[in-house]
């Protein structure tokens, strides 16, 4: 058994026992606060511009405007944290013992994942079903995203999309380190060849979409699982070389600091300045380069002193991002429906549509998520012995 000592801001995104609380890399919160953020607000119905006079306004309507354009791109902030985290999991049991417990760690991921997940759309369901103005949704686009089908084919919800291409994630990951393991080439040079041809895929296959598609449509470019994965995959890059050749990335990213933190905004503004709806280069090839920015961003802010990093209100938005994530959709219809988006009524909404979002969260964390957590440590305790980045 081979064991290493592991970083102490690593660990466990969860709540076990208060004596035994780890501590948590804040910076990594901080960004999972800033990526919900990004992707809540990018679905905030805006005033229309007749409505807006007031110089103030138009301003508020300009800040907004930007985020509904570019919010999307939290998603892939998401996948590269996901994809950092979570294969920092099975890279430190491989660490320990020369290999991982497969079973073990899907199961560990259902306890985080599936029992948030299935209580959101229960209960979104019931009240949809008995609310007095029913849509009529068909019970079977609830269970197409209940069974993570929706980003092939269609569901209730369209922001579960996301959830359908981390599953399958899981489930490729885990094959790929035992298939790895076994043959002995779980090493940084497989690593980057399989990142090429999945930026390959993803690229090619938006393209021949794009030209191919009868007419443009962001969303047949954006939710295929097989075009996503590369941005999951450059976290595990960047997971390996933290956990193998970490002197050597923060060597790297320290030696060309001011370059990297100049190309990051570079790569991350036009997601902001181009509509996805009318530039397809967008879907073909932002989605490429995001990763690639967001995953620098990721090794910067761990290596960081910034206050900026520390930040308590992002850190606490972060420790509950998934909940705010699978009730924002939902809460966001009700706040619109009760509050109208004029200049009068449009503040007000987006503090509604945010707070009540954030609180929800919250309460589903504490009620639903924590203690799933905590009978996933009573049962099928992780095999470590050091905490690890809080992946939850």
């Amino acid at each position: 058994m081979i064991s290493h000592p592991l970083p102490n801001e690593l660990i466990e995104n969860i709540t076990p026992k208060p004596n035994t609380i780890p501590k948590r890399n804040n910076a990594l919160d901080v960004l999972r606060g800033i990526a919900v953020m990004m992707v809540l607000l990018s679905h905030v119905l805006l005033m229309s511009k007749e409505s807006v006079q007031h110089s103030v306004f138009k301003y508020i309507r300009l800040f907004f405007s930007a985020l509904t354009i570019g919010g999307w791109s939290g998603v892939d902030l998401f996948f590269v944290l996901s994809g950092f985290l979570v294969s920092g999991l099975l890279f430190n049991e491989y660490k320990k013992g020369q290999g991982i417990h497969a079973g073990r760690f899907l199961i560990r991921r259902g306890f985080k994942i599936y029992p948030g997940f299935i209580f959101f759309i229960l209960i979104t369901f019931l009240i949809e079903k008995f609310e007095p103005n029913n849509l009529g949704v068909p019970l079977s686009n609830y269970l197409k995203d209940l069974f993570f089908l929706h980003n092939y084919f269609g569901g209730r919800w369209n922001h579960t999309w996301s959830l359908d291409v981390e599953e399958a994630f899981y489930f490729l990951l885990t094959a790929f380190f035992v298939v790895t393991i076994r043959s002995k080439k779980l090493t940084i040079g497989i690593l980057k060849k399989t990142y090429l041809i999945l930026v390959v895929i993803g690229i090619a296959g938006r393209f021949a979409a794009d030209i191919t598609h009868p007419r443009y449509d962001f969303d047949f470019h954006y939710h295929l699982t097989h075009y996503r994965l590369d941005a999951l995959f450059f976290g595990v890059i960047l997971s390996y070389l933290y956990a193998f050749k970490r002197e050597r990335l923060f060597g790297f990213y320290t030696r060309h600091k001011v370059i990297i933190t100049v190309l990051i905004p570079c790569l991350i503004i036009p997601n902001f300045l181009f509509h996805r709806n009318h530039d397809s280069w967008i879907s073909v090839l932002l989605l490429a380069t995001n990763p690639v920015a967001f995953g620098s961003l990721i090794i910067l802010a761990i290596n960081s002193r910034l206050k900026f990093f520390q930040n308590k209100t992002l850190a606490f938005i972060g420790r509950i991002s998934y909940a705010v994530y699978l009730w924002h959709p939902f809460i966001n219809r009700y706040a619109n429906y009760y509050f109208n988006t004029s200049r009068n009524g449009f503040l007000l909404y987006i503090f509604t549509y945010a707070a009540v979002s954030i609180l929800t969260g919250y309460i589903a964390t504490r009620l639903i998520e924590n203690p799933f957590l905590s009978l996933r440590e009573r049962f099928y305790p992780s095999k470590r012995t050091a905490p690890v980045i809080a992946a939850g």
